[in-house]
């Protein structure tokens, strides 16, 4: 976890300034060491900053250059294929991950054969021979890395508030990205809710430095950096179970070389599984910690099983297992800071949940395995299996919604099932069966679903669209943002890039064959024959009651957007839509959680622009 810096003044006009305040708002990420180079070019000048959280004992400093050949590299994010790597460039001595990845450029430079990359990356780098930057980052979207640029400067870093502390941004706020969040809680893979800044794809990409080049526009992709393009292979279940059984196992080891890793324990299959690889590899006392909701009066109805289960899972492994306590008044207290310290708004209550983990992490370990891909990789939400279900008996599911769904409008929110039938249903009589699936994976606010989403028509294509869009912009962003607030890696065992090889290799029904995640499951249970009731136990998320403390503290001052329509968020929303739903909330006859909290969140974002 570390922080990425870089500004082009192509007119070098430029003091130090605007690098340092890039710099200052990167501290956190890395604590460890601050360095900035200003390098001058034929046309303006560069700046190369770097924040660094400190893994290796020896870790260079960054920006790193080699005698040998011209090229500033900085870099944030973990490489874990080191071993290979040193056999291939010959090093006399033990590299950082941080060297192998200079090296590893300064081969691509000369057109020479280098092994793929196995690990989650972001960098930059200066090419002083050829004039030119090279950036990178990984297939998965991992790491992130993100550019402004205008007719003076061209400015990368790692978080968009970094971009914004340099003084040196013109930003307007993009409409289209506001309304795709209110359906998909976040913008669009590549694209930030401001115009001018955007998300670097993945792959490995050269921008020369040169006047009226644009990086949006004159970026060359170099290739692939993880290349996954393999031809089908029909696997037998078995060679499916023994395949992922090898290489969850060798992930794990490769990922907990550097660090000794804590576990983020939910009391699921995913996190449950990792705890089991790292106890077969031969780690005791392996620190695990989970989120417990306070018990102030009697159990919410919303309450789930997690924390009996991850207490179970701890003690199962001998792990250390730290509890960490979520009390309802202290939590909301927090909540108006929490939405100020957003790089941008992400409509997920969960978001907060990786917060309040990752403080607990620092003093314990600066790195931390979680199970986060299991689900977009492995189909496990239920989403997944009732889509798959909808397409092959695409009638009955019409049928039974014409006849049951004026009956399940009445029902009360009596169990999270009840949601679910409600959000299954009410969709299917006036949605076109090719834009189903978004409705399923998106929030209910009253907002259109966009024109511009492609059809989906498969099982296949309904999990690429989650592993494109939501893993990425959701999940992998906000576990990198919020855990980097307090100087704590997130590791993905699921997202190395040979599983991933693995999985493409098999048709998607296949992985639901068995029901959700069979694979995990199976592989759980051999590991662990006493957690069968885990592995068989029902999805029930990694959380806290927020929807019981909503309608437990609804006269608070903190919900007072619910019924302000002056507020900031009714430019973009409607007021009285909005207002529907919190009191459909309030009554228990829906849960709208996730909706009010996209709510709260962007009027907490919109108000500090």
């Amino acid at each position: 976890m570390c922080g990425v810096a870089v500004i082009w003044d192509k007119h070098a006009r430029l003091n130090d300034h605007p690098m340092r305040q890039m710099l200052k708002q990167l501290s956190k990420r890395g604590p460890d060491d601050e360095h900035f180079l200003q390098l001058p070019l034929t046309h303006g000048q560069l700046f190369m900053g770097h924040t660094l959280l400190r893994f290796y004992e020896h870790a260079p400093r960054q920006p790193v250059r080699n005698p040998a050949y011209p090229l500033y590299l900085v870099y944030n994010g973990q490489i874990y294929n080191t071993t290979k790597l040193s056999r291939r460039f010959s090093l006399s001595h033990v590299p950082s991950d941080t060297e192998l990845l200079w090296y590893y450029l300064y081969a691509q430079t000369n057109g020479e054969s280098v092994p793929a990359l196995e690990g989650m990356y972001a960098w930059v780098a200066y090419d002083h021979l050829n004039n030119r930057l090279l950036l990178g980052r990984d297939e998965q979207l991992i790491k992130p890395l993100y550019y402004y640029e205008d007719e003076n400067y061209l400015i990368i870093a790692s978080e968009i508030k970094a971009i914004q502390a340099s003084g040196l941004c013109r930003l307007t706020l993009c409409a289209r990205q506001i309304q795709h969040y209110w359906r998909f809680r976040a913008p669009e893979t590549g694209n930030t809710f401001f115009r001018e800044i955007k998300a670097l794809p993945a792959g490995m990409w050269q921008f020369p430095l040169q006047p009226q080049r644009q990086l949006t526009h004159h970026k060359k992709r170099l290739g692939e950096v993880n290349p996954l393009h393999f031809t089908y292979t029909h696997l037998s279940e078995t060679q499916i179970v023994e395949s992922a059984y090898g290489w969850l196992l060798e992930a794990v080891a490769m990922q907990s070389r550097v660090g000794s890793p804590a576990v983020w324990l939910s009391g699921g299959v995913d996190s449950s599984l990792l705890l089991a690889l790292l106890h077969e590899g031969g780690e005791k006392a392996v620190p695990a910690l989970t989120i417990v909701p306070g018990q102030e009066g009697k159990r919410p109805r919303t309450a789930t099983k997690d924390v009996y289960y991850a207490q179970k899972v701890a003690r199962y492994f001998q792990a250390e297992w730290h509890p960490v306590e979520v009390r309802r008044d202290e939590f909301l207290e927090q909540l108006p800071g929490f939405w100020q310290l957003a790089d941008q708004p992400i409509a997920d209550p969960a978001t907060a949940l990786v917060h309040l983990l990752a403080a607990q992490t620092a003093p314990i370990s600066r790195c931390v395995l979680a199970g986060t891909g299991a689900d977009e990789w492995w189909a496990g939400y239920e989403r997944h299996r009732a889509w798959a279900y909808y397409l092959n008996h695409t009638a009955w599911w019409h049928r039974l919604a014409r006849l049951a769904k004026p009956w399940v409008k009445r029902l009360p929110l009596m169990h999270d099932r009840v949601r679910q039938l409600k959000k299954w249903l009410f969709p299917l009589t006036g949605t076109p069966p090719e834009y189903l699936y978004y409705e399923w994976a998106s929030l209910r606010l009253p907002a259109a679903l966009p024109k511009y989403l492609p059809p989906l028509h498969t099982t296949a294509a309904a999990l690429q669209f989650d592993r494109n869009f939501y893993l990425p912009q959701v999940l992998l962003s906000a576990q990198d943002y919020y855990a980097g607030r307090h100087a704590v890696e997130v590791r993905v065992p699921y997202l190395m890039p040979f599983i991933l090889r693995l999985l493409q290799r098999l048709p998607a029904d296949m992985l639901l064959a068995k029901g959700k995640k069979w694979v995990l499951k199976t592989l759980l249970q051999r590991l662990a024959p006493g957690l069968a009731p885990v592995a068989k136990r029902r999805k029930e998320g990694f959380g806290v009651p927020l929807g019981d403390w909503m309608r437990q503290t609804a006269d608070a001052s903190l919900w007072a957007v619910f019924r302000n329509a002056q507020a900031p968020v009714y430019e973009h929303i409607d007021f009285e839509d909005v207002q529907a739903l919190w009191k459909q909330h309030l009554h228990h006859h829906d849960d709208f959680t996730h909706e009010l909290w996209a709510v709260l969140q962007m009027n907490a974002f919109l108000q500090a622009q």
